[in-house]
């Protein structure tokens, strides 16, 4: 459990340990990691990662910004470190992802985690009502349920 009770942290049940991006110790190294922050928030993720993964290392970059953002390739080239972007999927991808979260108890409990809130749309005016309701929610994918 997160050593911070009740935020986001709460919802990765996998992780052992877990930091807040503003209180990592310089000295946690991980073979892995995600960036999916996009937009201006890309490049500050980006270096925190360099700092804290291990040499041979993989980031996924998947926040999607409109604009460059510096990546600081002395220290990628130097550790031997592979960056792979990852934004887009296919029907191929979405068929294989639906055949893992069916066949698997687990996975399924753990990324149920990740949807805010599901509403059913049956009309214009829901959904629009679904995008107002989405700017305000703070965690996870929002589900629009369409009742046709």
């Amino acid at each position: 459990m997160s050593k911070y009770p009740n935020t986001f942290l709460d919802y990765f049940s996998f992780a052992d340990k877990t930091y807040l991006v503003d209180d990592i110790p310089a000295d946690v190294k991980v073979s892995q990691a995600l960036e999916c922050t996009g937009g201006q928030g890309s490049e500050a993720a980006i270096q925190q990662i360099i700092q804290h993964i291990q040499p041979m290392g993989t980031a996924i970059l998947m926040g999607v910004s409109e604009n460059p953002v510096g990546i600081d390739t002395r220290s990628v080239l130097a550790e031997g470190l592979t960056l792979r972007g990852v934004s887009r999927s296919s029907r191929e991808d979405f068929k294989r992802a639906v055949d893992i979260l069916s066949s698997s108890p687990v996975t399924r409990e753990r990324l149920q985690n990740l949807v805010g809130y599901v509403q059913k749309v049956s009309s214009i005016q829901d959904i629009t009502n679904f995008f107002d309701s989405a700017l305000t929610n703070y965690w996870g994918k929002e589900v629009m349920e369409w009742d046709v």
